[in-house]
């Protein structure tokens, strides 16, 4: 008898040989971590720690208590991402693009190519959707999550409202490219990041428009340092081909540019990026998780997992469907180790 592809069976251990898109910067430098949860409900801690120092007592008093630096856990009910898709009956008769012109495949062989294909599409559509979520979280310090059915709500992670730095204006802004101080700029918002308990920044990501006045600067030239070696988290990570370059360091912050982009749901195309924005982060202490709460479908079993495929054919037309199923948030469980600015929009 031969193998029904279609079966729940068979999704799951193509699901299970998925891996998480190389060009996805954010989610495999920053969010590399990933929990899946058999509720509904993703639960998740941000930590609260500040560089506190240990109190003088003297020696012939008791010890004074110091309250621990604890964490807040947060529990958010996700939207689901649900991506269905039609199969077309007459796929498997035709010539593939790439196969012979005459066919060289049987519609069996075709079939298994196409579920492939459609699969791969999808699992690359959820992880560019987790991608702009990781954008919006690195920038904001918060999510919004929005979709047909579900109230629009705003996931607050709690970041320190002095990192999301005021846009930079008049000869402040980078363009101007004598009057400015970029590397000064970084050198507070690195500080900004350790002040408010996020560690030590050693990476710099910045937009393309960004990098073409940055790199013009007249304070950058003479210091920036193209060698390689670095050891930070987001070189150590996958690149992502070629939608992210290192093009050197100043000092000990690494310089990357980013240009991917995405087209939403509407059509219209945005960049993981926008113009003038320059993100500083300590990605070594971030603590980025990729959250999944459980899909809640009888197929599923109810049971957790990043996403659930499973396919149907319906009778009256004739036609078979393919439908994946998600319930993603990303969260960043150190929120103060990273820094936003716009360098140019001011």
């Amino acid at each position: 008898m031969a193998l029904d592809i279609f079966t729940t069976g068979v999704l799951a251990r193509v699901v299970a040989q998925l891996e998480i898109d190389p060009a996805a910067f954010f989610l495999n430098s920053f969010f590399r971590t990933e929990q899946v949860e058999e509720s509904e409900e993703i639960h998740f801690d941000v930590t609260d720690e500040q560089p506190r120092i240990s109190p003088f007592v003297s020696p012939l008093k008791a010890g004074r208590i110091v309250e621990h630096e604890g964490y807040t856990t947060n529990t958010f009910k996700p939207a689901y991402i649900k991506d269905k898709r039609l199969w077309d009956p007459d796929a498997p008769v035709k010539r593939l693009p790439g196969e012979q012109p005459l066919g060289s495949l049987s519609a069996a062989e075709r079939t298994q190519r196409l579920l492939a294909q459609a699969v791969q599409n999808q699992n690359r559509m959820l992880t560019r959707r987790e991608e702009v979520m990781a954008s919006e979280v690195l920038r904001t310090g918060t999510v919004t999550i929005s979709g047909e059915g579900f109230d629009d709500v705003v996931v607050d992670f709690g970041r320190a409202a002095a990192l999301t730095v005021a846009d930079l204006t008049g000869t402040d802004k980078w363009s101007d490219t004598t009057a400015s101080d970029p590397i000064g700029d970084i050198e507070t918002w690195a500080g900004l990041i350790q002040t408010n308990g996020g560690g030590v920044a050693r990476d710099v990501i910045m937009a393309p428009d960004v990098w073409a006045v940055f790199r013009q600067h007249t304070a950058v030239t003479a210091l920036l340092e193209t060698r390689r070696g670095s050891t930070s988290r987001a070189e150590t990570g996958p690149l992502a081909a070629n939608r992210v370059r290192n093009p050197g360091s100043i000092g000990d912050f690494n310089i990357w540019v980013y240009s991917d982009v995405y087209i939403d749901e509407d059509g219209t195309a945005g960049n993981m990026m926008p113009s003038g924005s320059v993100i500083v982060i300590n990605g070594n202490d971030l603590e980025g998780v990729r959250h999944y709460g459980m899909v809640k479908d009888y197929a599923a079993s109810h049971r957790a997992s990043r996403l659930f495929l499973k396919s149907w054919v319906e009778e009256d037309p004739s036609r078979r469907l393919l439908l994946m199923q998600s319930a993603p948030l990303v969260v960043p469980y150190r929120p103060n180790a990273s820094l936003f600015c716009d360098v140019l929009n001011g």
